[in-house]
């Protein structure tokens, strides 16, 4: 085994190592979320209460923020914030399902989509390809 696969292995028995990634997930999700709201880094700063440097901060990874902080956040980006366990050896893909409220007059079913890629939309459903 080379050096840098035996170092990568053992950094995972630290919690350092778990703290850096959930911090880098929650990242990575409001920089999506800031992009597809078009919210900038001042008014996400303005709709939570706080200074546009701590959102650069949150933005780099340096801050350590509370679940309130979390929520905060997902609401001022019209988002939901969902906290998940899963075996760490499991690689999670998020799936939204979508559904409308009002019937629309093309059709009175759900309206589903899938954002991983061995998913298709059929006929309302989603099916899985192997």
């Amino acid at each position: 085994m080379n050096s840098y696969i035996a170092l990568k292995s053992k950094s995972k028995d630290r919690l350092g190592y778990w703290l850096e990634s959930a911090k880098q997930d929650f990242m990575i999700s409001i920089h999506a979320a800031m992009t597809k709201e078009k919210i900038s880094k001042a008014a996400l700063a303005s709709n939570i209460g706080c200074s546009p440097a701590y959102i650069s901060k949150i933005l780099k990874g340096d801050a350590n923020f509370t679940i309130e902080t979390m929520v905060k956040i997902s609401r001022a980006l019209n988002s939901k914030l969902c906290i998940h366990l899963s075996d760490p050896h499991e690689s999670i893909q998020w799936l939204g399902v979508v559904s409308s409220k009002r019937p629309t007059p093309a059709t009175t079913q759900q309206k589903y989509w899938a954002s991983a890629p061995q998913r298709t939309v059929n006929t309302g459903r989603l099916t899985a390809h192997g």
